[in-house]
Order: C-alpha cells, then sequence, then structure tokens
C-alpha cells in the first residue's frame, strides 16, 4: 500500500480535524486503487477524498474538472430560474445586472481551466445565454460567457507575453521567432508538442491556441491598454 501511495500525486488537507489526501491520476490507473484506502502516518489516520475545494475550484483525482463545472452550472440554472420568477418586478436593464454580476461570474471565474471542456458542456453554456436571453428580453447586447472565457484566457496569454505575471508565468509561452520575413514572424506562438487528447486541454495548448486565432491586428498592438479594447470589440456580443 505504502509503494502504492507515494507512487501517485497526491495533495493533502486538513478538514474539520480529519487529515485527507486526494490521488490524482488517469481513471484507468484510479480504478485499480482500493475503494476504501486509510493510511496511518505519524499517528493519524488519512482517509483518501473524491474531491477537494481549492480557492472556489472543485478538485477531482482525474483533474478533468467536470465535477466543478456540473456544481457551478447547476448553481448557474437554480439562480437563473429564480431571476425568471423575479423577472416581472424587474425592468430589463436590472435583470442583465443580476445575471451579468450574479450568475455568468459562477462559471467565468477561473474561466481558463474551462478552454478544453467537452462539446456537452459547451452545449449546456449556450444553452444558459439563450434561456438568460430570453427571460431578460430587450436587446442581444450581452456577451456569451464562452466569449468572456476566451477573452480572460487571451488577455492572460498577453500578461505572460508581457511578463506582467508572476514568475512561474513568465516565459510560459514561446513567441515564433526566425530570419523569414512572415506577417506571424514575433506576434504568434508556437504550439506546444502534446502526445495526447488530455494535454491539449491545458492553458499552455489551449491558451496559446486562442491567442493565435485572434486577428493579426490584435496581435501586433503593442499597447495593452488598446489590446484590451479590441479583444473587448472582437468578442462583443
Amino acid at each position: 500500500v505504502a509503494k502504492w501511495f507515494f507512487e501517485n500525486e497526491i495533495i493533502m488537507n486538513k478538514n474539520k480535524g480529519k487529515t485527507e489526501c486526494m490521488l490524482f491520476g488517469t481513471s484507468k490507473r484510479l480504478s485499480k486503487t482500493p475503494s476504501a484506502l486509510s493510511v496511518n502516518y505519524q499517528q493519524s489516520n488519512i482517509n483518501v477524498a473524491i474531491t477537494y475545494k481549492y480557492l472556489g475550484v472543485e478538485i477531482d483525482s482525474s483533474l478533468n474538472l467536470n465535477s466543478h463545472f456540473d456544481k457551478s452550472y447547476k448553481k448557474c440554472s437554480g439562480r437563473l430560474r429564480l431571476l425568471s420568477r423575479l423577472r416581472q418586478h424587474l425592468d430589463i436593464k436590472s435583470s442583465k445586472l443580476i445575471y451579468q454580476l450574479m450568475i455568468q461570474p459562477v462559471l467565468t471565474y477561473c474561466g481558463v481551466l474551462l478552454l478544453g471542456m467537452s462539446q456537452t458542456n459547451l452545449n449546456k453554456i449556450d444553452s444558459l445565454d439563450k434561456r438568460a436571453l430570453s427571460i431578460i428580453g430587450g436587446s442581444n447586447d450581452i456577451r456569451p460567457i464562452q466569449s468572456q472565457i476566451r477573452l480572460r484566457a487571451c488577455l492572460l496569454v498577453r500578461k505572460c507575453i508581457d511578463g506582467d505575471v508572476c514568475d512561474n508565468f513568465v516565459e510560459y509561452f514561446d513567441e515564433m521567432n526566425h530570419s523569414q520575413n512572415t506577417r506571424n514572424n514575433n506576434i504568434s506562438l508556437r504550439l506546444p508538442r502534446v502526445a495526447t487528447e488530455y494535454a491539449k486541454k491545458g492553458f499552455y495548448y489551449r491558451g496559446a491556441k486562442e491567442y493565435n486565432n485572434l486577428p493579426l491586428k490584435i496581435r501586433m498592438e503593442k499597447s495593452i491598454a488598446k489590446f484590451k479594447l479590441l479583444l473587448k470589440e472582437h468578442f462583443a456580443p
């Protein structure tokens, strides 16, 4: 048990006086582990947690964030139903503000982690936006959740390029720099080589891909302030 235990990535958590750990790995590997693992360490009983909430993000053992998305989506859906009941007592502007400030942020919080979400979850997000527009009514000028996530991801990539981030993300992305005078030279990012589809869901891959998909005019902009304005126009509803 000890050999298997320390071969896996673990995270320790003290929850209500109990010491817990979480094992990270693929679903196939985790399926071979004991369902009720308990390890004694320094006279303490360490149990295995299925999920762990850290800084508002629900982390699961496979790191696919499905648990986090499901709970966030359920919370958004519940708040949207409440907004639907209150809509007759609110005007369009108030309803729109409630959706933008109290419902959308639940899914856009740490949204860069959801860049690689499945098509099923993407469809759920689109459905949520459509329901909101139907409830609120009026003009269609609310930026969709997906667009907000992509906008913030591109902005974070730009900050990584400019070095306006913590040390761990400085030089996180590799800019193309070669001798040939092409239009993408020095303004595009080199996509990292990844061997699995799972790795393509990571921010280092998805973030670079989203940034490269921006129009040339936006990527060429040197001023961060103008870059933000162009981003907002690009991802406008």
